[in-house]
């Protein structure tokens, strides 16, 4: 009697924890459990497919990790793979910069970027506006004719 009511016990704390660990959201990867809800609801909203989300020339706007943006009318592609932190050697400041996935006409190439960079594709500019490597990662582009 005395093993079973152990048991039971051991039991009872074993589903106590789990129930507080998917209540934290233990489960979830990156912490992201309601922008990926809404990117899914954005994305079966506009009939795309992930990642499928267009801007227009001269348009600023911000791209989250492995999120893939496309420029109206240019086949071109950009897609955050990273932003880090960087340290000023003298210990004068922080910055962030980017790792952009760059795609012209299905030919793909990789940059590193830090924030005022231009990167020229073809017929078009790539500038990096800002960097955010804290906490939810992003950065600020813009596309421009060259």
């Amino acid at each position: 009697m005395k093993k079973q009511s152990s048991q039971s016990f051991l039991l009872l704390l074993f589903a106590l924890g789990l129930s507080l660990l998917i209540g934290c959201g233990a489960g979830t990867t990156n912490g992201q459990r309601g922008r990926d809800l809404t990117a899914n609801l954005n994305q079966a909203e506009s009939g795309k497919k992930a990642g499928g989300r267009e801007v227009a020339i001269g348009e600023h706007f911000t791209i989250n990790p492995d999120e893939k943006v496309s420029v109206k009318d240019t086949g071109l592609s950009l897609q955050l793979k990273t932003v880090r932190r960087v340290y000023l050697a003298n210990g004068a400041g922080e910055y962030g910069d980017a790792e952009i996935i760059i795609t012209l006409d299905a030919k793909e190439q990789t940059q590193r970027m830090k924030p005022g960079d231009k990167i020229t594709v073809g017929d078009y500019v790539v500038v990096l506006l800002w960097a955010n490597p804290f906490d939810k990662t992003s950065v600020g582009l813009m596309v421009t004719h060259q």
